[in-house]
């Protein structure tokens, strides 16, 4: 039954994406590849959005960004003047689609890997979009540095290692903890804090001081389940504890991932 549904919801997606982008010849191409390709441009079919991706999975993050919408089916509807960061904002989609929600708000999208960077800053330029900040650094428990390890050739999946010695050979990625993140860029709070940072919601989180959570009304993110201690379900009883309310999705087809949305009860929208 679960083998099932997977396929079905991989043919479902490819018919989706077949008739939500105009390019189907470069997205047939890029699914076709074994490897990263050079950046080519996507073009939204129902929306004036034009997306630079280099692989088969930054297409897909694009479709849930804007076709599913996922952020939004699991989480809540973005208001025009929310205050939002994007934790683990790779090529741009989540931000784009953000800024676009909330245009009397702002974004600051946080992305560590210096080729989706790139991606990131040129995404934001090709759609003009204003009111969205990109920062190439990453989030941690600590401030530090990180370097990223691309065995696996997929910038998405990159895995990180973390060093508190800034100056250390190799670690040239800045990284600072959630708490300095609102400090230095959003002070007043968040309205909404989206993370897909591949296992490090758990540092990002769980190191925490309820003051900086107090400053979070929402969160909505990709949950990846690691170990006993570091679960989606360690994480919901975390931030219930922490005075939010959770709800949890599984994802159709892998079981290890999810989407995990929490909101403060007088917020619950």
């Amino acid at each position: 039954m679960r083998l099932l549904r997977k396929w079905g919801y991989y043919a479902w997606s490819l018919l989706e994406m077949g008739f939500g982008f105009r390019d189907w010849g470069k997205l047939t191409r890029l699914f076709l590849s074994k490897t990263q390709q050079k950046p080519v441009l996507l073009r939204l079919r129902k929306a004036p959005t034009q997306m630079l991706v280099r692989s088969r999975m930054d297409a897909w993050s694009v479709k849930e960004a804007f076709l599913d919408r996922f952020y939004e089916r699991y989480g809540s509807k973005i208001q025009a003047d929310w205050h939002i960061v994007d934790i683990g904002a790779a090529i741009g989609e989540f931000t784009i689609f953000a800024a676009r929600k909330a245009p009397m708000g702002q974004v600051v999208a946080f992305e560590p890997n210096g080729d989706s960077f790139l991606l990131l800053s040129e995404n934001l330029k090709l759609n003009a979009v204003n009111n969205a900040r990109a920062v190439n650094a990453g989030v941690w428990s600590k401030a530090g540095a990180m370097s990223l390890d691309l065995a696996n050739a997929e910038p998405l999946q990159a895995q990180t290692q973390f060093t508190e010695e800034v100056d250390r050979p190799g670690f040239g990625i800045p990284v600072i903890t959630l708490g300095q993140v609102i400090a230095d860029y959003l002070p007043a709070g968040l309205d909404l804090l989206k993370l897909d940072c591949e296992g490090a919601e758990y540092p990002i989180l769980f190191s925490a001081d309820q003051s900086v959570l107090n400053l979070v009304k929402r969160i909505i993110m990709e949950y990846h389940d690691l170990d006993a201690r570091q679960n989606h379900q360690t994480l919901a009883d975390y931030l219930r504890e922490a005075g939010y309310q959770v709800r949890l999705v599984p994802n159709p087809v892998h079981a290890e991932i999810g989407y995990l949305y929490a909101c403060r009860p007088e917020k619950v929208v």
